[in-house]
């Protein structure tokens, strides 16, 4: 209840604090409001600038900025650049912060100063960058996965910024700022385009002009730096859309897989150049002696595709792509079949098959213990006649438990027995796979396993012991494979049996090669000792074993005269001296007389494949069928010294040149015949050139 009016007492020293406080001087305020008085007196926002870097267009540095207590980066137009970049600079800072994002360097402040020159204020950042994680020589270097996650991230931040209709243009290592704590930052948005923004269609970048130094960014019509920018940025007016920043990044990713450029260029023209002509090696032809995984190798090639439409369509499919191999699943870029989705499922959930296989063997000694229990009951029933009633009826409910666990049981047994089989049968592919070079020594290894996995589940299964077979024999593990004759005999060809048995001895593996000579001698005793079945040749199942061999070697250099003892064979009047191959170069140049074969048998590879050939010249004096050339990678072919014909189009995926004398075959007919997924140069030679 209220008081009446007369009733109110006021407090005479409350009264006297209350004017007391509002008569108080700016003493008095400081004393109790310090933090208030200081933000109040602030009248030089910015101070103690210090210079950090000087770019194409602009400087910055290095700021305290004494309204926030913090230290920021603080961005200005070069002083000599005249005031037709004014503009362009204001736009790309109200670009930069148009792009709120976790992974996209943060702009504070945009505004112009005393003199009239605009600036720009941002995030402070460490030196550390991601060009300089991809180094060769750090000390201390990321592994490939911390690296594929920054990727991922970046993907996450050029992805919002594609939302938002804003193209980067100029993604490279030396903009992406990374810390130890696992920040990333996409910096330098000056080359950034919006679409539909008629007056910024290209804003020049930050690097020096005409510098001419790799890792700069171009200036002029040409927009990007040379070994990031893609083949639409090297062509002006060509129009680019989120498609371009795709391939940048997977330059990006190349980087990340090879700790090496894209391109081998050592000029801006001749990286240029490259990128036009789309002269871009896969990372495992580049570097035959590392070893790269294939689903993240093929990412890579398709987001470098010379053609935007082959490439990923957006910047999220390809974050997609690098997601699901940090997460163990196959890519689509790798078009897996089931062997690879079957290793896949394996690597992913290896506690879960562990565990899966342990309980099934529990469930199976579980069960028959029960049913010997059952077994001990009714010998008790039948001593224990004055209980026999009452075990009589536990007997019969046990009797009929036990049947219901050992149909249970027999289907599990079925169950395994037909994975076996499915594994096996999926997995016998590998020998046409090996014969054609299209099985990797590691999907090799992972059958092996998988054929280890069968035979535990299924020891009686026949396609499960021919799978081990056919593994052995491509080991040269002659010695295995003898073993596994009496059960597999009938399933292998004579010839095949003749070489396994006649070369018993033999028991190599991955890791234990024949020798030079001792692989030599082997071919020549096999071509020249009478086979049990003449009218078949052994050079297929031959071939399948330098298959293998090749890629099993950890120094393949000395492998010509293997590949000319083995041609000679397959051409008995054949002259070896017209074999003369050049290591260094990677050329073969290569003489004979028609009828040649360069395969083993119908439809199949040229046993060049062998040698990782990059030029081969072909010389005859008569007209020659190369059909069977088909499938071989190599860069340049000179046919000036070799009349030719084809019945049927050849394909040589990697072929950048093609040499042939003026006249001898219209360059339509080349193209219609010789077919490469590169551009491909035909070079017409006058005679005597």
């Amino acid at each position: 209840m209220s008081l009446p009016q007369q009733q109110r007492v006021t407090d005479r020293r409350l009264v006297e604090a209350y004017h007391e406080a509002n008569q108080l001087d700016e003493a008095g305020i400081e004393a109790i409001c310090p933090l208030y008085f200081e933000l109040s007196e602030v009248e030089t926002r910015y101070r103690d600038q210090s210079f950090l870097a000087k770019g194409g267009t602009k400087e910055v540095s290095r700021v305290f900025d004494s309204r926030t207590k913090r230290w920021l980066a603080m961005a200005r137009p070069r002083p000599d650049l005249g005031p037709e970049r004014l503009d362009r600079f204001v736009h790309e800072a109200w670009l930069t912060s148009s792009l709120v994002h976790p992974n996209i360097i943060n702009i504070y402040d945009v505004g112009v100063d005393t003199e009239g020159h605009p600036y720009f204020t941002m995030d402070l950042k460490s030196d550390r960058t991601l060009a300089g994680q991809l180094d060769a020589e750090q000390e201390d270097p990321l592994s490939e996965r911390d690296l594929l996650v920054i990727l991922v991230k970046i993907c996450d931040a050029v992805s919002f910024a594609h939302s938002r209709g804003v193209l980067h243009l100029d993604l490279k290592p030396d903009n992406i700022q990374i810390d130890r704590f696992g920040e990333v930052l996409v910096c330098d948005w000056g080359s950034g385009k919006l679409l539909g923004d008629e007056e910024f269609q290209e804003i020049d970048p930050m690097d020096s002009k005409g510098d001419g130094e790799l890792g700069m960014t171009l200036d002029g019509e040409i927009k990007g730096t040379p070994g990031f920018m893609a083949p639409e940025q090297a062509e002006p007016d060509a129009p680019h859309d989120g498609r371009t920043d795709v391939f940048a990044l997977g330059c990006m990713l190349y980087s990340i897989l090879t700790r090496g450029p894209v391109f081998s260029g050592q000029t801006p023209d001749q990286i240029l150049r490259q990128t036009r002509e789309d002269e871009i090696t896969r990372p495992s032809l580049r570097y035959p002696d590392r070893k790269f995984p294939a689903s993240l190798e093929a990412v890579t090639m398709r987001a470098l595709m010379h053609r935007p439409s082959k490439r990923y369509a957006s910047v999220n499919d390809l974050k997609t792509e690098v997601a699901r191999y940090l997460a163990g699943y196959t890519t689509a870029a790798e078009n897996p079949g089931f062997t690879e989705e079957i290793v896949s499922f394996v690597r992913r959930n290896q506690l879960a098959s562990a565990i899966s296989l342990l309980a099934l063997i529990g469930l199976t000694v579980l069960s028959v213990l029960f049913v010997q229990g059952v077994q001990r009951h009714q010998a008790m029933a039948a001593q224990q006649h004055d209980r026999a009633e009452q075990l009589q009826s536990k007997a019969q409910s046990l009797e009929q438990t036990t049947e219901t666990l050992t149909a249970r049981i027999d289907l599990w047994d079925q169950d395994r027995a037909d994975l076996a089989e499915e594994i096996a049968s999926s997995c016998m592919n590998l020998d046409l796979g090996m014969i054609r070079g299209t099985a990797s020594l590691e999907t090799h290894e992972q059958v092996s396993q998988l054929a280890t996995v069968a035979h535990s589940m299924n020891p009686e299964s026949l396609t499960v012991e021919r799978l081990r077979f056919r593994l052995a024999c491509h080991q040269m593990n002659f010695a295995k494979a003898e073993e596994l004759l009496p059960v597999v005999g009938e399933h292998v060809p004579p010839n095949q049996a003749w070489i396994v048995g006649h070369f018993r001895e033999f028991a190599f593996d991955r890791n234990s090669r024949p020798g030079t000579e001792l692989l030599i001698s082997f071919l020549e005793e096999v071509n020249e000792k009478p086979m049990p079945d003449p009218t078949s040749e052994p050079y297929a199942f031959l071939d399948t074993l330098l298959t293998y061999d090749v890629q099993a070697r950890q120094d393949p250099e000395n492998y010509e005269p293997i590949i000319r003892t083995f041609l000679n064979f397959i051409n008995p009047d054949w002259n070896p001296r017209g074999f003369r191959h050049d290591r260094e170069e990677r050329f073969l140049a290569l003489r004979f007389t028609p009828p040649f074969r360069f395969d083993t048998y119908d439809e199949g590879q040229s046993v060049l494949r062998h040698l990782n050939l990059r030029k081969l010249r072909l010389e005859s004096d008569e007209v020659a069928d190369l059909t069977t050339l088909d499938g071989l990678m190599i860069e340049s072919l000179d046919l000036r010294a070799c009349p030719m014909k084809l019945a049927n189009p050849i394909q040589l995926p990697g072929l950048l040149e093609l040499h042939v004398e003026a006249g001898q075959v219209t360059t339509a007919e080349l193209r219609r015949l010789i077919r490469s997924e590169k551009s491909l140069r035909i070079i017409e030679h006058t005679i005597g050139s």
